[in-house]
């Protein structure tokens, strides 16, 4: 079967690839979906990179945020502490640092908020480089960009 592309591949731009450091990152949506019957809900972050010029604004991450859910009853960690403790404790700590509210069993997340997160440079099998976002997000640095 023969299909037909609208442009070359030569013709095409190659996407921006982030060397690996801290980025300030701005929370532009949320969202909370079903990844599958095991793993329950989650809440995900769209993240996008923000500070560093217009080549690199606006590429964006996504983040998962995992919600409690009844399978995890009876399950613990690696740490041994039980799964949904670990969770609701993951989720406090999230709401924090994206500057939300908690109160007992309730919490509310912004609008948008502003965070800082690890984004690697990576690899494939074939060489070709993509960018992953690695670890937990931090509170963003307040006078701007890190360069750490």
């Amino acid at each position: 079967m023969e299909f037909e592309l609208p442009k070359s591949v030569e013709d095409t731009k190659d996407p921006v690839i982030l060397e690996t450091r801290n980025y300030n990152l701005m929370m532009t949506e949320y969202e909370v979906a079903d990844n599958n019957a095991q793993t329950g809900q989650n809440i995900i972050l769209t993240l996008a990179v923000t500070g560093e010029g217009p080549e690199a604004d606006g590429i964006s991450f996504k983040y998962y945020i995992p919600l409690p859910n009844p399978t995890d009853e009876g399950k613990t960690t690696r740490q041994n502490q039980p799964m949904v403790d670990w969770k609701v404790r993951n989720i406090a700590d999230n709401v924090k640092i994206l500057g939300g509210t908690m109160k007992g069993t309730k919490f509310v997340l912004p609008q948008t908020a502003m965070v800082k997160a690890m984004i690697k440079k990576e690899f494939n099998d074939d060489g070709i480089p993509y960018n992953t976002l690695d670890g937990r997000i931090m509170k963003a640095d307040k006078k701007g960009p890190s360069k750490s």
